[in-house]
């Protein structure tokens, strides 16, 4: 898993495995130590390599080649909602839509509208998702239908709450939007009845878990879209669910034992007694861990942000593949020391983010060390333009090596254009502060 002016990465991957920094510590220092305030940037004024202004540049070309992508090959212009299955430089291959999908791809359109380019394709887009995925708003506390024709015909219901929830999740970035306020409204009450179905006894029982089992994923979305809602409008049920969302995570899904997160939990938040307890979801965590560090920073809750700083760091240093470079998403098995080994696009991304919101509010060396260590092996795997294609892989082999194959490829609508969308501002205010950290915690 690269139109402005398009800068490559700053280094190839060897350098990226050996973890060669782009702070260079060997700078003549002066010869009196006065304490000073952390910078968010190498003592050279630079990220991963590269100055602030080409930073920006880079994830401005990339933020480009993805919306024109979306624009002309995955929003249906004529039944609305978004066709993510495309060939590799384009046309859909198939039709069908997903209630994943409309949330996340109405996130990313009323985002970008929002915060970063006023183009009215973009929220166009977004409205046009809204209709078409609430003609079908259940009634009562059921989930939407899982997948739709492109006509919108309905199929089986979701069977869990990631469909409503990033339905919710779109819905509540669509609401800031002029005139459009009242979907703020509706993305709580979705929120809400997710929460309910999850509280009850047998939500997602299986063998493992036969009472019902908690996901770590699940809070990670929850206090995503309630930080969002958060800022946009104060409201005591969406704080009390960022409460929990944070309690969860930090008291149960944490297994003190290894210092990861289990992914899955008993519905009485008590670890399980199987195999379950030895599964680290680390792309999950990484997730978790940076939502809550922006919920931190809403709050200005310096003692939250430094403990999921911690956690986060310690977090990547696990993922990280000391031969091949990158992170791994799953560690199936603790003590046996068994991984999953494939490299996804979103777990590269989900770290990015942290890094760069460590980055940004504290300037740790570690975190700009680590930034530039990614950054760099992301940029040299992941684009897709070295093989004459647009955008980025997604889920790859270990070494990330490109394989074509002939049935096309999922048109990512979130984590790719989030992670540039989030780091792209947060450059920014780096830059119009010369370079310092933020005074959120000051």
């Amino acid at each position: 898993m690269k139109r402005r002016t398009f800068f490559g990465a700053s280094a190839g991957a060897a350098a990226a495995v050996s973890g060669i920094s782009g702070c260079d510590s060997k700078l003549q220092k002066p010869s009196i130590d006065i304490p000073q305030k952390p910078m968010a940037v190498c003592e050279e004024g630079t990220l991963a390599g590269k100055t602030l202004e080409e930073l920006k540049n880079q994830y401005i070309y990339d933020l480009d080649e993805y919306k024109e992508f979306q624009h002309k090959y995955v929003v249906d212009k004529e039944f609305g909602g978004y066709c993510l299955h495309t060939d590799w430089d384009g046309p859909p291959l198939t039709f069908e839509k997903r209630a994943w999908y409309e949330g996340r791809g109405t996130w990313s359109f009323s985002f970008l509208y929002n915060k970063i380019d006023p183009d009215p394709r973009h929220i166009e887009a977004a409205r046009r998702s809204v209709e078409f995925i609430l003609k079908h708003l259940p009634k009562g506390d059921v989930f939407f239908p899982a997948s739709y024709t492109r006509e919108g015909k309905p199929g089986k219901r979701e069977i869990n709450l990631y469909g409503d929830i990033f339905i919710a999740n779109g819905l509540a970035e669509f609401s800031k939007a002029p005139g459009n306020e009242k979907y703020w409204d509706i993305a709580k009450e979705i929120m809400m009845k997710c929460v309910r179905i999850c509280d009850k006894p047998g939500y997602n029982a299986s063998e493992l878990t036969p009472d019902g089992a908690r996901f770590m994923g699940h809070w990670f979305i929850l206090i995503r879209i309630a930080t969002q809602m958060l800022e946009f409008r104060d409201d005591p049920d969406v704080v009390a669910i960022a409460d929990r969302c944070i309690d969860s995570q930090m008291n149960y899904h944490y297994n003190p034992d290894y210092g990861l997160y289990n992914e899955h939990i008993n519905h009485d938040f008590t670890r399980p007694d199987n195999e379950l307890a030895q599964r680290a979801g680390l792309g999950h965590a990484s997730e978790m861990l940076w939502m809550t560090l922006y919920e931190a920073v809403r709050r200005k809750d310096k003692s939250l942000f430094d403990e999921n700083a911690k956690r986060f760091r310690r977090n990547l240093e696990v993922a990280w593949d000391d031969v091949y470079g990158g992170v791994f998403i799953n560690l199936e098995h603790v003590d046996e020391n068994r991984w999953a080994v494939g490299k996804a696009g979103w777990g590269q991304m989900e770290d990015l983010n942290g890094l760069m919101c460590i980055i940004e509010h504290t300037g740790a060396d570690w975190a700009k060390e680590w930034f530039d260590k990614l950054y760099t092996w992301t940029m040299a795997h992941f684009p897709l333009k070295p093989h004459g294609l647009p955008l980025w892989q997604d889920y790859t082999n270990r070494k990330a090596i490109f394989e074509k194959g002939d049935k096309g490829r999922r048109a990512e609508n979130l984590h790719h254009p989030r992670q540039l969308m989030l780091n792209l501002l947060a450059t920014e205010r780096i830059m119009k502060r010369g370079g310092n950290i933020s005074d959120v915690f000051a």
